[in-house]
């Protein structure tokens, strides 16, 4: 399922989810702001901005410990669990299975700092508009999934985005809840007051624990991972070389469709389509009519194409490549046959 399937798909179920839950009160969010020209290019600015900045590394410098970890067990807990606005509706989140649990975890390998051999999964999850508490931690159900980007998928190199455990929307009143899997390691980070910020899950013989060993090994090192342009590639991810058709709108022509992967945004040679979650906007980069860019990955990433040749480009992304990054067309093509 390609990645607008997934949207769709997801926006089709929340909606039904709020018409079909119960809860005691109901979450209505509230519309985006509209922006002026000037506020949107501001906006563009700084997602180009923290785009640009390590902040993977910086999560990893910044936790007090960091540990793979395996979930113990888990309990029954009280409505003390329940952040206060939630705990009237306590009978209809014990119909739909959403009692508040406390989990255990047990540290497998320590990466960093002195995490306990046996601990509790405390966590804070504030709303992203306020510090409210929204969040609650559950036993584990077939309506929880883990980490969207796996690292053998181009995609979570782009973000870096660490998640915290098993994640799941509320039921439309604007709580949300967190699950483990008893049968997966996680990968956490804890602050200075032992509460999880990060509870990534791993996938067997995942890569994440030794590059972030290899990391924190070194003090100046600022990025997790260096691959070569051609290890990058290897990832799973659709390739595309596009030609920009209207700056204004920011649609793209398809040109070429590389690999045998599909395309995330694309059907069919010639077709054009606006590209969304772009990072740097194209009001950021002296955009040009007819330039072409090699697309690997949503959230999407351009690599400029001059005279047939790729230059990979690395600034926007929670990696930086090592070896060359100018690759011609030709020699492209031969590598993702």
């Amino acid at each position: 399922m390609d990645v607008r399937a997934k949207l769709t798909a997801a926006l089709i179920g929340l909606v039904m989810f709020v018409l079909l839950a119960e809860p005691a009160a109901a979450c209505t969010p509230a519309p985006p702001p509209k922006l002026s020209p000037a506020q949107k290019l501001a906006k563009a600015q700084a997602e180009a901005d923290r785009a640009a900045s390590p902040h993977l590394g910086r999560r990893l410098r910044d936790a007090v410990d960091i540990a793979v970890v395996s979930v113990a067990d888990f309990k029954p807990s009280s409505v003390e669990d329940l952040p206060p606005r939630y705990r009237d509706s306590l009978h209809w989140y014990g119909r739909e299975g959403l009692l508040p649990v406390r989990y255990t975890l047990k540290t497998e390998r320590v990466l960093k700092g002195n995490p306990p051999a046996i601990f509790p999964f405390r966590f804070h999850f504030p709303n992203i508009t306020s510090d409210r508490e929204w969040a609650w931690a559950v036993a584990p159900n077939d309506d929880f999934g883990g980490s969207l980007w796996p690292r053998s998928d181009q995609a979570f190199w782009v973000e870096g985005s660490l998640s915290l455990g098993e994640f799941s929307g509320g039921p439309g009143d604007c709580s949300n809840q967190v699950a483990l899997n008893p049968s997966v390691r996680y990968l956490v980070l804890r602050d200075s007051a032992g509460m999880v910020t990060v509870a990534e899950p791993l996938t067997d013989n995942d890569p994440l624990p030794d590059l972030i060993a290899r990391f924190l090994a070194s003090e100046s090192e600022t990025y997790v991972w260096r691959p070569t342009v051609q290890e990058y590639l290897g990832l799973a991810g659709s390739i595309s070389r596009l030609r920009i058709a209207d700056c204004a709108t920011g649609k793209f022509q398809l040109i070429e469709a590389l690999g045998s992967r599909p395309g995330t945004y694309f059907r069919e040679v010639g077709e054009i389509d606006t590209i969304y979650g772009l990072t740097p906007s194209l009001s950021l980069t002296g955009c040009r009519e007819g330039d072409e860019f090699l697309l690997t990955v949503w959230p999407a990433r351009l690599h400029p194409v001059v005279d047939n040749v790729v230059h990979f480009e690395d600034r926007w992304m929670q990696l930086r490549f090592s070896g060359e990054k100018n690759i011609p067309l030709t020699t492209l093509r031969e590598l993702l046959r």
